[in-house]
């Protein structure tokens, strides 16, 4: 199933023309009756949100596909209830579990029309209540009122999930973490106020549940809305740009480059014992030689991989770090001994090098470890150890030109390696 709901999302990715028409049959068999305990719509729904947020899709006319899908699949519920009325007790699979339709009628009977409404958030009723208000005799007036306002609410709370999702893949890794705890903190709050609630008023659980999962809709809208903004606003890049020669940052001006990582807040995190002026495929090159390989960009669909038992640690993807308001130009890896492997980033800085215009990058090399926490979630860790990676990154740039400083490491892009890099594509060489 997780295999088929994949290619489907990928078939929209490519095929954003028939989106409109998937998200509405998906939202549709979401909402008719018996199919809509089959058919894995939540999940889709949480699929398109993440394309939505990824650019794939827009916001508008996939919720308002969505919502007439909603509407259309509980109103061909509800015709189905009209039509056979006391006869659906006899259908498949009311006649093998009976139980089901007896609770979804005591749920109508106990409610009344606001039992579409609150039916369309509450599990496995969601598909059946439809069709036991028109099995009841509801007037048809009252519940294409219902019907509307609840897939109305119902659309764009089934999409959020999967736009926070995509929304955190494009900050940091760092921002994900604050997001993913945010986000518990809300949900641990809203839990506590439903059983505050219940405790004093009983009889009024669907309506506590419903309201509930409304509020905690709109409260996590307000904060991707606001707190979206601001987490770039702190990511937002410094723009003092500066030229100098190769010989100044050789003597004395590589210690003006940070030292650490910066990241939110200006929080320092990982060093930056790396510097290189080139280009990044000269680099690149030279590290694929030596048993490197570029890391493969976080995908939303990735993230079942992060936790996964199963999968050994160079399979892991590597997540995204921002250093200065920029993502990493370079990631790469490389397997290092005792089932651990190296990780290489590297962020362009604000200063190029003269003569040549030479950009100056700025880089971390780590060391992770497969971890786990109690036996549930496996990750990779990063070591504290920072010494041993450069030392392996030192071996591996050996025939480049360098210039080691402490536990620094300069490294130069050499004419030869422009030569070989013209080889390998066919231009010529740039002139000394």
């Amino acid at each position: 199933m997780a295999e088929l709901l994949q290619q489907l999302l990928d078939w929209i990715a490519l095929n954003p023309i028939w989106a409109g028409i998937a998200i509405f049959l998906v939202a549709m068999c979401e909402s008719l009756a018996v199919i809509g305990m089959l058919v894995p719509g939540a999940a889709m729904m949480i699929g398109f949100g993440t394309l939505i947020s990824t650019g794939i899709l827009e916001f508008w006319p996939t919720c308002g596909w969505a919502v007439a899908g909603a509407i259309v699949g509980d109103g061909l519920s509800f015709m189905l209830g009209h039509h056979y009325q006391n006869r659906i007790s006899r259908l498949w699979p009311f006649n093998r579990h009976p139980q089901s339709l007896e609770r979804s009628i005591q749920f109508f009977q106990r409610y009344g029309g606001m039992s579409v409404v609150i039916g369309r958030f509450v599990g496995p009723t969601r598909a059946i209540i439809p069709m036991i208000a028109g099995m009841m005799g509801m007037p048809a007036n009252r519940f294409i009122i219902a019907n509307v306002i609840s897939a109305l609410a119902w659309a764009p709370l089934y999409l959020l999930p999967g736009m926070v999702l995509g929304a955190s893949l494009g900050l940091a890794s760092e921002v994900v973490i604050r997001l993913v705890i945010l986000l518990l903190l809300l949900v641990m709050l809203i839990w506590g106020i439903k059983q505050l609630l219940l405790f004093l008023y009983p009889r009024a659980a669907p309506w506590v549940t419903a309201c509930l999962i409304i509020l905690l809709a709109l409260i996590t809208s307000l904060i991707i809305w606001n707190g979206y903004k601001s987490e770039i606003t702190l990511y937002a890049p410094t723009e003092k740009k500066r030229a100098i020669s190769q010989s100044e940052w050789l003597s004395h001006a590589w210690q003006e480059q940070p030292v650490f990582r910066r990241s939110i807040k200006e929080k320092s995190s990982h060093p930056l014992y790396l510097q290189y002026a080139g280009t990044v495929e000269s680099l690149k090159r030279a590290l694929l030689k030596k048993g490197w390989q570029q890391a493969n960009e976080l995908q939303w669909n990735d993230l079942l991989k992060l936790l996964s038992p199963s999968l050994p640690l160079q399979a892991r993807p590597v997540l995204p770090l921002v250093h200065d308001g920029r993502y990493a130009s370079l990631t790469m890896i490389k397997p290092a001994p005792d089932d651990k492997r190296l990780v290489l980033r590297l962020w362009r800085s604000n200063t190029t090098l003269m003569p040549g215009n030479k950009i100056l990058w700025v880089g971390s090399v780590m060391q992770q470890q497969q971890a786990h926490a109690l036996s549930l979630l496996h990750y990779a860790e990063i070591s504290p150890d920072f010494i041993t990676p450069m030392d392996a990154l030192r071996a591996d740039t050996a025939t480049l030109s360098r210039k080691n400083i402490g536990l620094f490491l300069l490294l130069m892009e050499s004419e030869q390696s422009k030569i070989d890099a013209a080889v390998e594509t066919g231009y010529p060489a740039p002139p000394a």
